[in-house]
Parts: structure tokens; C-alpha cells; sequence
């Protein structure tokens, strides 16, 4: 995990104010990454990568982090946020829409 979150924030538009990492007994265990995308209007958030570790899947702490960057998100003045998730992940799939979110745009998969 930790190599995600170093690749994440060496990005220049890095949100380290919008992004968290959840930690139980001194190990991180999840974390949610934000981002300002230039292609988005300014009342828009971009949330680039959420993950949790595997033992930690399935407990809530993706809906708790995303919970807290949405809060983090709308309170500095985003209305819209935009993220990405892979067609063949049906429980971010759920986790996303269970939170509110609506799918307005896939892409295909490709396989060899």
C-alpha cells in the first residue's frame, strides 16, 4: 500500500488536505487519494484511488474513507466528484453507488 500512496502523492496536483489514510494499531490498512484535474470545473472533485488492504476488505473502512473525503470535498466547496472504477470490481461498483454515486460513462475491458 504504501508504494500506492508515495505514486499518488508525487503527482504535482496532489490533494494531501482531501486525501486520508486509515491506520488500526499503527498499520495503515486503507486509503483514499484526491487530486485536482484540471479538465474539471473547479466545483468538482477528483478522488484518483481508494484501496484497503485484503484482510481489511469487506469491514466498511472504503465507505468510511470515502464518507470523509466527501464530507472534506463538499465543505471545500466541491458539489461534483468524478472518480474511475474498473468495470470487473462489482463491491467498489456497489460501495460507489450505495454512497450515491451514478455511473454516466464506461469504457471497454480488454483482455488477451
Amino acid at each position: 500500500m504504501e508504494k500506492w500512496v508515495d505514486w499518488l502523492s508525487s503527482s504535482p496536483t496532489f490533494r494531501p488536505d482531501l486525501s486520508y489514510i486509515a491506520n488500526i494499531n499503527n498499520r495503515n490498512i486503507g486509503f483514499i487519494a484526491t487530486d485536482n484535474d484540471p479538465a474539471l470545473p473547479d466545483t468538482h472533485g477528483f478522488i484518483i484511488q481508494v484501496g484497503v488492504i485484503p484482510e481489511w476488505r469487506r469491514r466498511g473502512i472504503a465507505s468510511m474513507l470515502t464518507t470523509r473525503c466527501l464530507e472534506a470535498l463538499h465543505a471545500d466547496g466541491k458539489y461534483g466528484v468524478i472518480l474511475h472504477v474498473n468495470q470487473n470490481n462489482p463491491g467498489a461498483i456497489g460501495l460507489y453507488e450505495r454512497l450515491g454515486f451514478k455511473t454516466v460513462r464506461t469504457r471497454g475491458a480488454f483482455e488477451k
